[in-house]
């Protein structure tokens, strides 16, 4: 059986409330880990709480060392393939688990494969190619060197399941978040390896918040109805756009 992790940092705990839910909602009843560095305040009932074992004194600098933290928590982890999201990965409509266990299954067959893509709009699912059908469901690649999908092909952090293996394999200590999916899909490409999906994605998420924005939410791809789970535990200092 996978696992079920989602990593973050005290500062998106806010966050973790609305993915909670949506998990919930949309994939199911199962309790997923969140690896971060301490808390402040409570987590959602289906969310359990594990330190990052690099930074016990409580601060996961990812600025610096998104790797190093991520590389200390799989190096805990027995099964071999990760479920790993964010905490703004909040699921918008029901997950196809079908879809899931084959990508999964695809994964353990397959030793090249670093990555099995979940979620619909991604360069993957634009550009990639037909594999394989594998137990009914098309399996789609794109190469990592790809000029307009290459990190879709390679080490992209969008909702995924990993192999454990691999992906302790090619993190760096010393890599952040953005160095994970580019510099990690060169390393990638340089041995031959790649990553899947399924033609249709297995999920659909919104991407809560964007990269270089600071305290910014995003409502856009949510349904309406979903709105207050992210309103409610909006802090006071952020504002909501979409």
């Amino acid at each position: 059986m996978m696992h079920l992790v989602v990593v973050g940092t005290h500062q998106y705990q806010w966050a973790l409330w609305p993915f909670g839910e949506l998990f919930r909602r949309y994939w199911g009843p199962e309790t997923v880990t969140y690896c971060g560095d301490h808390l402040e305040g409570d987590l959602p009932d289906n969310l359990a709480f594990v330190q990052v074992p690099a930074y016990k004194l409580g601060e996961w600098p990812w600025q610096h060392w998104f790797g190093n933290g991520l590389m200390s928590y799989l190096e805990t982890v027995d099964d071999p393939v990760v479920a790993l999201f964010l905490p703004d990965h909040w699921i918008r409509s029901l997950v196809d688990l079908g879809a899931v266990a084959v990508l999964e299954s695809y994964l353990l067959a397959h030793d090249d494969v670093v990555r099995g893509n979940l979620a619909g709009g991604t360069g993957l699912n634009q550009y990639g190619e037909t594999v394989c059908t594998w137990d009914g469901v098309e399996i789609i690649t794109v190469s990592p060197e790809h000029e307009y999908a290459g990190l879709q092909g390679g080490m992209a952090l969008c909702p995924s399941l990993w192999s454990r293996r691999w992906l302790l394999d090619l993190l760096e200590p010393t890599w952040t978040l953005w160095q994970c999916e580019t510099l990690g899909t060169r390393k990638m490409a340089a041995q031959g390896l790649r990553a899947v999906g399924t033609r249709p994605p297995a999920l659909w998420r919104a991407a809560g918040m964007t990269r270089g924005r600071d305290k910014v939410a995003s409502l856009q791809g949510l349904r309406s109805e979903d709105w207050a789970l992210v309103r409610a535990r909006l802090p006071a200092d952020w504002r909501v756009e979409g």
